[in-house]
């Protein structure tokens, strides 16, 4: 005889569900569960914790998520950036960036001109790492990517992401990717 502890749950398709005593048994009874449905939360991945505190608090300016980045099949992750209030994209250098639609910065474009306005380019964060200036977003992977997180502009900055740069003035787009 079998210990009760070994039978080993096996769920089927369309909410059939089977009891077997070893993996090699073949049951035919079988009970249909109508109207079960089943959640289950992500695994733990612990570099995650800050983004799905930040997600559920509504601390973004806006979030895309794995399942709309799926849906959508981008070839470029840019693409999933263009629909988002604030930002556009565009590109710099060669670059494809987030540009802040809260308009130009000060900066001083040439010596001895003195100081003029330029696009508000967004910094990017990768999987907690501040990217160099310029980063291009379309570097990454979309099929990589777990969750997107906009913050437009210095204001909406949590703490734990505002203080790793002091060029937060036209905000942050933070990548972070199913494997880091």
């Amino acid at each position: 005889m079998i210990p009760r502890r070994w039978l080993v749950p096996l769920v089927g398709l369309f909410g059939l569900l089977s009891w077997a005593p070893h993996l090699g048994a073949q049951s035919t009874d079988t009970t249909r569960l109508a109207g079960v449905q089943v959640q289950a939360e992500m695994p733990h991945v612990a570099r995650l914790e800050g983004f799905e505190r930040r997600r559920k608090a509504g601390t973004p300016s806006a979030v895309v998520m794995q399942a709309e980045i799926e849906r959508a099949a981008p070839i470029a992750l840019s693409r999933m950036l263009r629909g988002v209030a604030g930002i556009q994209v565009g590109d710099s250098l060669g670059s494809t960036v987030a540009i802040s639609r809260r308009g130009a910065k000060p900066s001083a474009i040439l010596k001895g001109v003195g100081f003029g306005l330029v696009p508000c380019v967004m910094r990017v964060m990768l999987d907690g790492i501040v990217m160099p200036p310029l980063f291009s977003i379309d570097q990454v992977v979309p099929r990589d990517v777990y969750a997107i997180e906009v913050y437009n502009g210095p204001a909406r900055l949590p703490p734990e992401l505002s203080g790793m740069r002091t060029d937060s003035w036209c905000g942050l787009v933070a990548i972070w990717t199913r494997e880091g």
